[in-house]
């Protein structure tokens, strides 16, 4: 009989520790944020005033989802800040939180930098740090378990040239305004007014009185889901070309970046070069020089001289 093998731990004893880095987290809103409407602000003071996890839609739904536990008290802090940055995102027709839960974990202080990271961005100054967002994540997954959020999987997206799904498309329910204390009535008020301005706003920007007629809840809210992946695989795009142009960059001479900019001016002309003097040239290739490493980050070298 073969000796059962012993799996040795990797985890150091007293290293290890499940407690939360942010014990407070809080949403904290951007200076270059505009007022919003009142609506918004009214929701944003009630999610920090109460407290959603002790609401009677919040009992409720845990007891129908077989929850008999009530949440701890991280737990607890994490859906209340995570529920603020939705609040503070919410689309007035389509109820659509137009942030990815990435950013929102961001704003909420949710999410966390591990010690292999941050070491390896302390050794190389272009590292992209992957933050780590479960928490937020295991919070999102209790607010859709108690009905607080739509997200449904027939609504993501995979994106098979980055190998990642897309930004989550996802929107607040009913019974999220409820746990706020918020009545569907005063939702649905809100929610028509702004649709009214939407159709305003569409005849002053030259639609026809018919396609604005045809300007519905669930027209606008096709067109969103539309126009949300849309830039969510620009983004993506956006990222694999700056990691490509990171590594072409990330050289020792500036002949060399004067190369992968030269390539990237005559790609772009195409045809068109032989109409292109000389000195002009040179002159698209020194300013595609400087956006690319603005665009990756990547330093000037040292005693560059232009050609």
């Amino acid at each position: 009989m073969l000796a059962q093998e012993v799996v040795q731990s990797q985890r150091t004893r007293g290293e290890h520790c499940t407690k939360v880095k942010n014990s407070a987290p809080k949403y904290v809103e951007p200076t270059h944020y505009k007022n919003p409407p009142a609506f918004i602000k009214d929701l944003v003071t009630k999610s920090q005033l109460v407290d959603m996890t002790k609401s009677d839609s919040a009992y409720h739904a845990r007891w129908m989802n077989g929850r008999r536990k009530a949440f701890y008290p991280d737990r607890q802090k994490a859906i209340r800040a995570l529920a603020t940055v939705f609040c503070r995102h919410i689309n007035l027709v389509t109820h659509q939180v137009e942030l990815s839960l990435s950013t929102a974990a961001h704003m909420a202080g949710l999410a966390t930098l591990s010690k292999g990271e941050a070491e390896r961005v302390a050794e190389d100054d272009l590292y992209q740090a992957k933050y780590s967002i479960s928490r937020a994540s295991r919070a999102f997954r209790d607010m859709v378990e108690m009905g607080w959020i739509r997200a449904d999987r027939s609504w993501q997206v995979w994106d098979k040239h980055s190998g990642v799904w897309v930004d989550k498309y996802y929107e607040v329910t009913p019974v999220f305004f409820d746990a706020l204390g918020i009545t569907f009535e005063r939702v649905e008020r809100q929610r028509n007014k702004r649709l009214g301005l939407l159709k305003s706003q569409g005849l002053n920007s030259g639609l026809t009185p018919e396609q604005v007629g045809k300007m519905s809840i669930s027209q606008i809210k096709a067109d969103g889901k539309l126009r949300w992946r849309r830039k969510a695989f620009e983004r993506n795009a956006s990222l694999r070309d700056k990691k490509k142009l990171t590594r072409q960059m990330r050289v020792k001479t500036a002949q060399e970046q004067r190369h992968v900019a030269v390539k990237q001016v005559m790609a772009t002309l195409g045809d068109k070069l032989g109409t292109v003097s000389k000195d002009a040239f040179t002159d698209m290739v020194n300013k595609e020089v400087a956006s690319l490493r603005s665009f990756t980050g990547v330093e000037r070298p040292p005693n560059e001289r232009l050609n």
